[in-house]
């Protein structure tokens, strides 16, 4: 099976700063792989990088077709939809209109993504501004989801999230692996839930990727863990 996302010697930053420093990753269809390390490890820079949103040196390719580094349409076009950490929503737009933005174009339809997302059901005509931050973060990858994308980037997915909003996630990152053949790549800042979610992790610091292995067998070997944690 070939590629659905491929980076090489993937380098990036701001300015003069490399954040990230040859990066390279190859995700098939279904496969999930989670990126972790602490703060200021590079990891949210990766996600830009492979975005488009940041220019980078080496290569990003979405199922055998290069992508310009730098341009975050062609990246969308090719497949590629990344759900930030802030979660990028329209404060003064509702939950429907968020979901018919993220269809425009595709086969879906915004009442398909209830499917995935019941509680949306009874927020439907609000304004994402006033949704809590487990809804918000709901409609965000529903909004990914309506575009059915081939590659899933996602950011701090737990972030700020009550375990239970968390719990609720983790299916639907499996179905867009599983069921869809998208390739995801989540960035965590929570070790287990990271591990969990994944089928493969890599753990960077310092821009760099220093272990990186099965989640299963990166999950028991916490000694190998906190020594990359802790370089």
């Amino acid at each position: 099976m070939s590629a659905r996302i491929k980076a090489s010697k993937l380098s990036a930053g701001y300015g003069r700063i490399r954040a990230v420093r040859d990066f390279s990753v190859s995700l098939e269809p279904g496969e999930v792989v989670a990126l972790l390390g602490p703060n200021g490890a590079g990891k949210t820079t990766t996600l830009l990088a492979l975005a488009g949103l940041l220019t980078h040196d080496g290569e990003v390719a979405v199922d055998g077709e290069s992508i310009a580094p730098g341009n975050p349409v062609a990246a969308n076009q090719a497949g590629i939809v990344l759900v930030p950490d802030n979660r990028a929503l329209f404060g003064s737009l509702t939950v429907e209109q968020h979901l018919q933005l993220g269809c425009e174009g595709g086969s879906r339809k915004p009442e398909d993504l209830l499917e995935v997302f019941p509680a949306l059901e009874k927020r439907w005509e609000l304004m994402a501004g006033v949704l809590s931050g487990g809804e918000q973060q709901m409609l965000a990858v529903a909004r990914a989801l309506a575009q059915d994308p081939a590659v899933l980037l996602l950011d701090e997915m737990s972030m700020g999230l009550a375990p239970i909003i968390v719990e609720s996630l983790l299916p639907v990152v499996k179905a867009a692996a599983t069921e869809h053949g998208a390739a995801v790549v989540v960035v965590e800042q929570h070790v287990a839930l990271g591990l969990q979610v994944s089928d493969r992790a890599m753990v960077m610091a310092h821009g760099e990727v220093v272990l990186e292995g099965l989640s299963d067998d990166l999950a028991s070997d916490r000694s190998a863990l906190e020594a990359a944690y802790l370089g």
